[in-house]
């Protein structure tokens, strides 16, 4: 391989959707380079090279997934992980359109060309339905940059005067490699039949088809492919009828259908290039796809031979040579996402752009709803004539004099006094002069505070030959010009903004709609929750149900109403107020379960300090300094790691990649969102807490003039005679006397307060130290980012660490304690019982702070108590999920633990409550899990394996291993089951055991139907022992299906059991098992891996053949299957019994006190959960702290190791299990 490059160098996209296209595109590089790192949000895999003097990426769409969503997908994360592209090629296979506008044949190749109505690729089924179902489209895809256009061109010339590049191209490679030329190789047939002719059975080929039906053409005189320009179609949906092909093609002039192009026109600029494999009828067949694919590689390999590396080098403002000499200047890298709903505001730009004396215009909306992007739109469309593009940023006055003096400066100016300084208002005239005599389009985006730049017009250039374009939340811009209301999308499109983004096809309507009106129809809103809804790949069922858990806990508060949601359109602003603060918390949430999130966390509520353009790497410097260990990787990679997840999670956005690594930017409703969450009290201890570290303070870094400027490192401090006691109190006399004279809020007074404290601080006098800084952070917390001091963020961690040291010192309450109370989450899966008749639901709903208010039409299924990231449990004292905890205070699992089981609770408990079947299901291996989580890590997200336990709460019945072996063959003697076996005279092991699994669960719908009648319609005596066979098989199938194969596999061949309380069964790794209906404690291996195979909707059922493959055959004897209790030798009082399953992860303890009972547990030698089922008393925990903790039903708690426990009852009873490990 060549040596390793950069991000940065590759400048080329190839993008295929196939494996045969990726295999052509890889035939055609000159050189593969080594790969380069990426971030563990971007999933594509590529493949680096070189073409030419082009350094090239190539990727191809998830094998399987097709559509223009997955490759805008894919596009997107490419162009995060490689800044340097500049453009795209789209190359593979697509179906021809034959007729009078081409004589377009198998193998040729179409490359999408622009006319005077589209820019080559048109979107064939975006647009709305007209009068007696007329179909319009509507909308349009940006055109390929000019540079390929050119090339174009010049390819297309060299092949009028004989010169076949791409053809060469074919026959080398067929000469250079033989395996290609057989594998790749030119079929013979080329068959197009008559337009209404349709495809004669079910064969792959034409064999038996009617050849008089061929439609007739001339015999071409060489089998070298011919090249087509013209306009390609695309759409998520295969073409291959000939009479619809026609149809839209004859209107639309198309040469070409796919599926891709239309995803990625907008994310990057690109060419598709499409070699034909079929001609979009019923005869499609895939002989002529390699071929095809490779046509249209040779092609793509010619076009970037002709073009000049330093061409496709240039910045996009250099690229477009309808704008080679248009100057663009601070445009956003945003992605211009594909725009739904605006074709109107973006028509009536486009008229006041056309005019000979375009006016001011004004984009007013509320913030959320698009109006960046509507700009960005018009910026990538302006007509040819407009010789300047300027985008100014006017957050803030600050911001917008900023923008005008760099632009100033690219346009070369300098000021006569002091080149090397340029003030703001010279700038402003020198741009407003430069502007004035040519056609401009200057953008002001963000204008929403006009009290800050009342004088907004003095910065408007004084010329009628350009255009202003603002962006506004605030009503009185009205004022400035031509006004636009932007409003919030219809729900149609809304609901395509979702699917669009979230890169689903295939979702209800009725939860779409569900969705999109939880947000008001906010763009902003929809694109948020879509993020999430990719990132996680829920379903929007699925999705809905957190949604609304969420928003449930949030609206306990009093939600900070951000200003610009207080009225708006449609009724629908309340709200989406609150559903836009709902997904923004779900989204942060999800990015703290992520590595290392408590610090991404902290990252991102330090960025909404700061006003929200261009936040850089150089902003964390302090916070990396406090946190070098953890990371353990340069800067750079943990700064890019925190921008590509949040990035991932649309939290930021303008991500620019520069020498410094990274910056960012934030709407400015996510920074007001950011920091107005910190306005609660609970949040801003959160803040205080997070923010800690060594302790470790740079004074000179706050350049804060008092009555010392002194080093952290130095007990040498000035003023330590006898006079400094005086001193200190002329210090204090004089900061009480500005206050009175200017307030608590003085910048002056602030900064004198920060250098008294630094003085604290150095001395350790820490509770002095923590009073000024807290006056400080608290005068200063409650302003806008771009109004605090510049040094605030330097406050906060400071405040954070004297906190800190002042616990340690004076014996406050400390962060880490040994008995951390939990508050857990209980889930909604539609076997669990309804509402108050859910174990699970009643404990959840009892523990303090919960958001959980119990609805009797509701299912819960199940309480989750420990760390697993999808359903965590919280710190109640901290608010932290308790694996962000432990990774804190990994000392509370034990460094054993911590080398063992690599840190965290190797165990992971769970209340469940079922009233019906769970899926019929096996957890893997962890030599199966390790692979399966390779293949698929979205589904399988461990490589643990998964043994369990589940202990009876109340009756529970369950499925688990398998019958003996006798008793399965006495079974299999009745004549609706004898045809799953191998041979009448089968004798049952496990290895025929294991054939008849899979026959039963290979079985069709109808055989399995049958097989469930003819069974059920059988006296009960028949089957001996197992008299409850045909009532159970009508109980199953009537909560499921009778098609379920599962049915016949476990009522037939698996034990049954009923269990009672305190009664437990062991499923181990690779066992069979099904829970039926009751309460249990269910403990397990720390893993979410399942293979499910029965109980549930068939597109949830895993590969039969694997699940076969996985299953363990035992036990065989039901008491096999049963797990025994004993006293445990931990009690002292002999109240406590165990279970201690055949692993090394965990034990449960059980104690069960009677009125006036107490017990006392011996310390573990590792951590632990325990949960009251039942009862209510007081727990001692004699640790260091020595604490008592309230006991009552549902109260959840995680013990650290080392801590020996008491409890006592409060009059009744009293019931605790307690998983631990050690």
């Amino acid at each position: 391989m060549a040596s390793k490059k950069s991000h940065r160098d590759y400048t080329v996209a190839w993008i295929c959707a196939l494996e045969i296209e990726m295999a052509a595109a890889k035939v055609m590089l000159d050189e593969i380079h080594d790969p380069l790192p990426q971030t563990s949000t971007d999933h594509n895999v590529y493949t680096l090279g070189k073409v030419g003097d082009h350094d090239v990426v190539v990727v191809c769409l998830p094998s399987g997934v097709y559509g223009k969503v997955e490759a805008a997908t894919t596009v997107s994360h490419m162009r995060s992980t490689f800044p340097g592209i500049r453009f795209g090629l789209m190359v593979g296979i697509g179906g021809g359109v034959p007729g009078p506008n081409a004589d377009v044949r198998l193998g040729d190749v179409v490359v999408s060309k622009p006319n005077a109505t589209s820019g080559g690729v048109i979107q064939y089924d975006y647009g709305k339905t007209l009068h007696k179902g007329r179909f319009e489209r509507t909308g349009s895809l940006n055109k390929p940059p000019q540079v390929l256009l050119k090339a174009i061109s010049q390819v297309s010339s060299e092949y009028i005067r004989g010169e076949n590049l791409a053809n060469n191209i074919l026959l080398h490679t067929a000469q250079k490699n033989p395996i290609i030329n057989e594998k790749f190789s030119r079929p013979h047939q080329d068959l197009l039949f008559e337009v209404d002719y349709t495809h004669e059975d079910e064969k792959q080929n034409c064999s038996t088809c009617d050849q008089n039906r061929l439609a007739k053409r001339s015999q071409r005189t060489s089998y070298q492919p011919c090249f087509h320009y013209g306009i390609i179609a695309s759409a998520d949906r295969v073409m291959k009828d000939a009479i619809v092909r026609d149809s839209i093609a004859e209107g639309q002039g198309v040469l070409c259908f796919e599926m891709e192009a239309a995803g990625i026109m907008d994310e990057l600029p690109s060419l598709v290039i499409r070699g034909i494999c079929d001609y979009c009828d019923s005869h499609k067949n895939k002989v002529w796809q390699p071929y095809a694919a490779l046509t249209a590689a040779a092609y793509s390999k010619a076009l970037l031979s002709v073009i000049p590396v330093t061409e496709s080098r240039k910045r996009k403002h250099e690229e477009t040579s309808d704008r080679s000499s248009r100057l663009e200047y601070g445009i956003p890298s945003i992605l211009a996402s594909r725009l739904v709903g605006r074709d109107g505001i973006l028509s009536k730009i486009h008229s006041i752009l056309a005019s000979k004396f375009p006016e001011t215009i004004v984009l007013q909306g509320m913030g959320g709803l698009g109006k960046t992007q509507i700009a960005l739109k018009i910026c990538s469309q302006t007509p040819n004539d407009y010789k300047l593009i300027f985008w100014a940023n006017a957050e803030a006055r600050s911001n917008l004099e900023t923008s005008f003096a760099e632009f100033a400066r690219k346009l070369g100016y300098t000021s006569p006094e002091n080149p090397s300084e340029i003030s703001e208002n010279s700038s402003v005239e020198f741009v407003k002069g430069e502007l004035k005599n040519q056609r401009f389009l200057m953008v002001i985006d963000n204008l929403d505070n006009l009290d800050d730049i009342p004088d907004i017009r003095s910065f408007f250039p004084f010329s009628d030959t350009g255009c202003i374009l603002i962006t506004s939340r605030h009503k009185h811009t009205i004022d400035l010009g031509e006004t636009i209301t932007v409003e919030p999308l219809e729900e149609k499109d809304a609901v395509e903004l979702l699917n669009l983004r979230a890169s689903k096809a295939n979702e209800k309507m009725e939860d779409s709609l569900e969705i999109v009106r939880a947000l008001g129809c906010l763009p902003l809103g929809v694109n948020q929750a879509a993020a999430y809804i990719h990132r996680t790949r829920l379903s929007y069922r699925d999705f809905l149900g957190l949604f609304y858990n969420r928003r449930q806990i949030l609206s306990d508060y009093d939600l900070p109403k951000l200003w610009n949601y207080k009225k708006g359109a449609k009724g629908s602003v309340t709200k989406g107020n609150v559903g836009i603060w709902t997904t923004w918390e779900m989204s942060l949430d999800l990015l703290k379960s992520s590595d290392f999130g408590a610090l991404k966390e902290i990252f991102l509520s330090i960025a909404g300090f700061f006003s929200g353009r261009n936040i850089s790497r150089v902003v964390f410097e302090p916070i990396f300094s406090l946190y070098v260990v953890p990371w353990k990787q340069d800067t750079t990679d943990r700064f890019l790691n925190f921008v590509a997840d949040a990035s991932d999670l649309s939290l930021v956005e303008n991500v620019a990649h520069d020498a410094s690594g990274a910056s960012f930017s934030l709407h400015p409703l996510i920074t007001e969102w950011l920091w107005r969450r910190l306005s609660d009290d609970t949040l801003q201890l959160y803040i205080e807490r997070a923010i800690y570290g060594p302790w470790f303070l740079q004074i000179s870094s706050l350049t804060i003039q008092t009555l010392w400027i002194i080093s952290a490192e130095t007990r040498d401090l000035p003023g330590s005679d006898d006079d400094s006691p005086n001193r200190l109190d002329k210090a204090h006399e004089g900061i009480r006397a500005r206050e009175r004279i200017h307030g608590p809020a003085d910048i002056e007074l602030l900064q004198e307060k920060v250098g008294l404290a630094s003085y604290y601080s150095c001395t350790h006098d820490w509770l002095s130290s923590v009073h000024l800084w807290r006056q400080v952070y608290q005068a200063q917390i409650g302003q806008r980012p771009q109004d605090r001091m510049p040094a605030f963020q330097a406050v906060v961690r400071c405040y954070g660490a004297c906190l800190r040291k002042l616990s340690q010192q004076q014996d406050f309450e400390e962060l880490i304690q040994s008995v951390l109370q939990l508050r857990c989450k209980c889930k909604h899966d539609g076997w669990g019982k309804k509402g108050h008749s859910s174990l699970a639901a009643r404990l959840a709903s009892q523990q303090p702070g919960t958001d959980l208010k119990i609805d009797d039409n509701q299912t819960y299924s199940e309480m989750w108590m420990g760390t697993y990231p999808s359903v965590p449990s919280y710190v109640i004292a901290t608010g932290d999920t308790l694996e962000e905890h432990l990774k804190k205070y990994p000392e509370l699992v034990g460094k054993k633990i911590v080398e063992k089981f690599g840190g965290g609770l190797p165990f992971l408990p769970k209340i469940l409550s079922m009233d019906k079947a769970l899926p019929l299901q096996i957890h893997p291996d962890r030599d199966l899990a390790k692979q399966l989580n390779k293949q698929d890590p979205e589904k399988f997200s461990d490589t643990n394996h998964k043994p369990e336990i589940a202990i009876a709460l109340s009756q529970f019945e369950l499925f688990a291993g398998w019958k003996p072996l006798n008793d399965l063959t006495q079974l299999f003697q009745h004549k609706p089951l004898q045809r799953f076996l191998p041979s009448p005279q089968t004798h049952f092991n496990d290895a025929s055991l294991k054939r008849v699994a899979q026959n039963l669960l290979e079985a069709d719908e109808k055989t399995v139907m049958e097989t469930l009648t003819e069974l059920t319609k059988m006296p009960e005596n028949a089957f001996g022992k197992y008299s409850y066979i045909p009532k159970m098989l009508e109980r199953v199938r009537s909560q499921y299906s009778e098609f379920d194969n599962g049915n016949l596999l476990a009522v037939v061949c698996m034990n049954y059991f009923v269990l009672h309380p305190g009664e437990s069964v062991y499923v181990p790794t690779d066992g069979m098992h099904a829970y039926l209906s009751g309460d249990i404690i269910e403990c397990m291996a720390r893993s979410d891996n399942v293979l499910n195979t029965g109980f549930c909707p068939r597109p949830e059922r895993d590969s039969i053949p694997l699940f076969c493959e996985a299953l363990s055959f035992w036990p065989h004897e039901p008491d096999e299957a049963l797990l025994g209790r004993h006293p445990s030798d931990k009690s002292l009082n002999g109240k406590t019994i165990e279970y201690a399953p055949p692993i090394s992860e965990f034990n449960v303890l059980a104690t069960h006190l009677s009125a006036g009972e107490r017990e006392k547990i011996k310390p573990t030698n590792g951590p632990s959960v325990l949960v009251v089922t039942s009862g209510q008393g007081r727990m001692l925990a004699k640790a260091s702290e020595g604490k008592c903790h309230d006991l009552k039903e549902g109260y959840v708690y995680f013990v650290g190791c080392g801590v020996e426990l008491e409890f006592e009852t409060s009059g009744g009873n009293l019931d605790v299990y307690r998983p631990y490990t050690e």
